[in-house]
């Protein structure tokens, strides 16, 4: 950049005699300081203001109350006046866009202005001038030439100048702080009182040194309070753009810690401010911080999509801390998702920008790179970045980093098998008092566990992991947004595996015999918001052994039905063993297998044969192997239902074609139901047993929405939606079809509230991996406008429906998050009420599914619950020779015991097609035999 060049010409200027008179500009000075304290203070009215002063007082009112074009404007129109004006107009557009966080600009008019005030021989506006260049320099170009200007703007301003004392020493205050300098108590006050003599901006400069220095401590308290005083200064100055940035930081210390409801709020009143004041960064800020909330609770397609929204607003301000912050941001994201390589190259590339502009980060990159490296089985090389990560610790005194080093130093310890050493460094670790993260004793616990069970102490394991748990349950407890409660059990700081070794220690105490202890913890961490959801609205039986919480399962056994299963599957990642637990009425047994991560990569080749039409017998034989040949011999010959509670990736897997010894298949063989969760699927048996259910006739039928093609995007055409509604309605008795323009989600609303045996959508689903905020179903426009309603949307409605049959693409299939499970559309509709969900794994064609929906409905009908229904079809099909693609993509979702009570629908209706050509073929006698005994007579 050229700008210290010219701010070093202009410096010569001063030494060069004038060719014009000297201008005295300190009247233009006084009235544009005098205007901005009284309008800080709130009194602005009534400050006497010369002729020659009135437009320049005009320009700075606008600019101090955000009409940023008025104040533009004002200004480009004083640059064309003679005398002193341009100097102080083009120091008033650098200012306004200093103000709108446009940096480089604001750059370029701060050298304007010192060359036009060198021309007229104010040194004092040149000092003024190279202040704020210094200010904006922090911003584009870091420290160093921040640094550089003001020792210049010392060396000319006039000693008694409070104005520019004050906020050349809070601007320098915070440049200290930054650098890691050491700074006393009495600075701080000594710089901020000289701050408060300059105008509220310079004192919040000072006051923003001081976050910096609690935040960069690890004094989360401190800091925020600190955060509390700055925002109450600024609000009453009126200061709308340094208060949306001081939201912005509480926001972002609260994701820290885990408080994402606080911090939502914060950050929403931060791009409100921002938007208000005209700040280009305030939307980068904030998307830099909700990027960061997506990354820690799995949901990674939105976190890149917000740290790239934030890489785009930096990079308009030509912010380049911003921007290497978002940068980083970005590369945090690809790390999360398992992409080392590219992370890698991300943060080697970002780490001299983050030394320039943030060398307090510097630690944070260079942690991350050492993740990478241990990641990769470079311990050696993950030990010397960490030991440089630590060495920038100190030199920053950024103390807040010390339990995050002392994480990673222990898990580096963990898997070298260094268990002694793990042990005492986790223990540690969760003794310090500075340890008040929720999300990080939860972790360090839960690694302790690990730690235990490595070590073949199951007591010891399974005690910390109840701790472990506890913290999480009492974080989550915390959150109110839906979003925020699934993701809590995924959410991660900088742990790469969310699951956290709990699948060790569930294989430890299940080789040990501890099946029923094993299942209550491996449960207790399961569809947690599903589960508190449905107990809210009473969906659930209420005499049920709460597995998860008491770890009665052997109580459970016995209350098991003879015919029933239920098949509950650990997982982890790193080569964990997965353990499968089996609860018959027989009682709670339990198998230990190969780590998912061996077969992986087979269950998507196998998903995607399945979904091309094609059942890969061998693929699918080599799965049931490793998944349902253990569970066989601990099936008593009466079990007829199988209902699987998978997890991690085996939510993906449709079991139903899975290949058994002898070349049958699963499906042949057992009616099969997902669950999710054991306490779920008790529920649900026990109100199987207890007979619970009322007969009410009908089919709310919901679908073939009418969509204009302008407005219709990306959702093609659904010709046969409509068929196949007024198929079930020839079906079942008491359907009702909503269809076309009258489908909309306000008419749902209406229509469903009052609930049913069963809710039946012919309709398009989209469901997009690592997002919880992407999936949706298509609805009928309202007001003109296309209507997609998201899966929050869809789970804070009323729908108490026995059975919700989703007959669109996809519709089963969602983010996958640990814990929680699959969460898409199919999850939303139980939270709304739904005991169980028909479902789709993946794409179907618009008239594909029309026979198999068919022989489910029909076996409804003739009294057959939901699993025995899905059983009948998909065994029909299969005899029939239809494509897996079909007959494995239907999945029942919820409860096992689910019985929607249908009537059949009268025979005229059920055979209308045949009712009304024998009714012609009548007509046709009739007319026939009239004429010919017309003719004979």
């Amino acid at each position: 950049m050229m700008y210290p060049r010219r701010a070093l010409i202009a410096s010569l200027l001063l030494a060069v005699p004038r060719l014009l008179p000297a201008q005295d500009s300190a009247p233009l000075r006084l009235q544009v300081r005098t205007l901005t304290r009284a309008m800080e203070a709130g009194a602005d009215d009534g400050l006497p203001v010369t002729p020659a002063t009135v437009s320049l007082a005009e320009a700075t009112r606008a600019r101090l109350s955000y009409r940023a074009a008025d104040a533009e404007r004002a200004y480009r129109a004083l640059l064309q006046q003679d005398g002193a004006m341009p100097a102080h107009a083009s120091f008033g557009l650098a200012t306004l866009f200093a103000q709108s966080a446009r940096y480089g600009d604001a750059v370029a008019w701060f050298d304007s202005s010192a060359r036009h005030f060198a021309a007229i021989g104010d040194t004092t506006g040149i000092a003024e001038a190279w202040l704020g260049q210094g200010q904006a320099l922090l911003r584009t170009r870091g420290s160093d030439a921040s640094r550089a200007m003001l020792t210049r703007v010392q060396a000319i301003a006039p000693k008694d100048d409070e104005w520019i004392r004050g906020n050349v020493a809070c601007t320098l205050l915070f440049i200290r702080i930054r650098a890691g300098q050491p700074v006393t108590n009495a600075e701080l006050v000594k710089n901020r009182l000289l701050g408060r003599a300059a105008s509220v901006r310079a004192e919040t400069t000072c006051l923003l040194a001081q976050v910096e220095m609690y935040e960069g401590r690890g004094d989360v308290t401190q800091a925020l309070a600190m955060l509390d005083t700055l925002a109450g200064l600024q609000t009453r100055a009126r200061l709308n753009n340094s208060l949306s940035a001081t939201r912005q930081w509480q926001g972002w210390i609260m994701v820290t810690q885990g408080d994402y409801v606080h911090a939502r709020t914060a950050l929403d009143e931060a791009v409100r401010l921002g938007v208000q004041a005209g700040t280009l960064t305030s939307a980068g800020w904030a998307n830099s911080a909700l990027a960061e909330i997506a990354r820690r609770v799995g949901s990674w397609s939105d976190g890149a999509r917000y740290a790239l929204r934030a890489e785009q607003a930096f990079t308009a301000a030509e912010d380049g801390a911003g921007l290497a912050s978002a940068r980083v941001q970005s590369a945090n994201v690809a790390l999360a998702t398992g992409d080392l390589a590219r992370a890698a190259h991300m943060f080697a590339d970002e780490q001299a920008a983050v030394l320039a502009l943030f060398p307090r980060t510097a630690a944070e990159v260079l942690a991350a790179r050492s993740d990478i490296a241990r990641q990769a089985g470079d311990f050696a090389g993950a030990r010397v970045l960490l030991d440089s990560a630590d060495l920038f610790v100190r030199r920053f005194d950024v103390k807040g980093y010390a339990n995050d080093m002392e994480y990673r130093r222990a898990m580096m310890a963990l898997e070298s098998h260094r268990l002694p050493e793990a042990r005492r460094m986790f223990a540690s670790l969760l003794a310090r008092p500075s340890l008040t993260s929720p999300l990080l004793r939860y972790q360090a616990l839960a690694r302790l566990a690990e730690v235990d069970a490595r070590d073949g102490n199951t007591a010891s394991a399974r005690a910390a992991l109840e701790r472990a748990l506890a913290e999480l349950d009492r974080w989550r407890t915390q959150l109110q947004d839906r979003q925020l409660r699934l993701a809590a059990a995924q959410t991660r700081g900088f742990d790469w595996d969310p699951d956290l070794g709990i699948a060790t220690v569930i294989a430890a105490m299940a080789t040990r015999g501890e099946s029923e202890a094993a299942l209550a913890l491996s449960d207790a961490r399961r569809a947690r918001v599903l589960l508190e959801e449905s107990l809210r609205r009473q969906m659930l039986v209420g005499d049920v052994p709460q597995v998860a919480r008491a770890g009665t399962a052997a109580a459970a056994a016995s209350a098991m039905p003879k015919d029933v299963a239920v098949v509950s599957y650990t997982t982890g990642a790193g080569g964990e063993p997965t353990t499968i637990i089996v609860v018959t009425a027989a009682g709670t047994t339990a198998k230990v297998t190969v780590p998912v991560d061996s077969i992986s990569d087979v269950i998507r080749r196998f998903v995607a044969f399945m979904d091309a039409g094609h059942l890969a017998r061998q693929v699918a034989r080599r799965l049931a192997s490793v998944l349902i040949d253990p569970v066989l011999p601990l099936l008593p010959p009466s079990v007829k239902r199988l209902v699987i509670v998978p997890d991690g990736s085996l939510h993906r897997l449709p079991f139903a074609a899975l290949v058994l010894p002898g070349d049958s298949l699963l499906s042949q063989r057992f009616e099969l139901v997902t669950s999710p969760s054991v306490e779920i699927a008790l529920h649900g048996l026990a109100r199987r047993e207890g007979g619970a259910g009322v007969r009410r006739n009908g089919v709310l039928a919901f679908g073939a929405p009418a969509v204009d093609v302008a407005l219709a995007g990306s959702w093609p055409p659904l010709p046969g939606a409509s068929s196949e509604m007024r198929r079930i309605e020839s079906i079942a008795a008491g359907t009702d079809v909503i269809e076309g323009d009258a489908a909309t989600l306000a008419s749902l609303r209406s229509a469903a509230s009052r609930g049913g045996p069963v809710l039946h959508f012919a309709t398009h689903a989209r469901a997009m991996e690592h997002s919880l905020m992407s999936g949706a179903m298509l609805f009928a426009p309202e007001n003109g406008r296309l209507r997609e309603a998201t899966a929050p949307e869809i789970a804070a409605m009323s729908l108490p429906f026995d059975l919700v049959v989703l007959s669109a693409c996809e519709s089963g299939s969602g983010s996958l998050l640990s814990g929680e499970g699959l969460q898409g559309i199919a999850t939303a509709f139980l939270e709304a009420g739904a005991r169980g969900v028909l479902a789709t794994r993946w794409r179907m064609a618009d008239r594909g599914s029309e026979k198999f929906l068919d022989v489910f409905y029909e076996s409804l009908v003739r009294g057959r619950d939901a699993a025995g229904a899905l059983a009948d079809a998909r065994r029909n099909a299969i005899d029939a020779g239809e494509s897996p693609a079909v007959w494995a993509n239907f999945e029942l979702i919820g409860d096992p015991g689910v019985a929607p009570q249908l009537s059949a629908a009268p025979l005229w209706r059920r055979g209308w097609p045949v009712f009304v050509a024998l009714l012609c073929l009548g007509g046709v006698f009739y007319g026939v035999r009239v004429f010919v005994m017309r003719m004979a007579l």
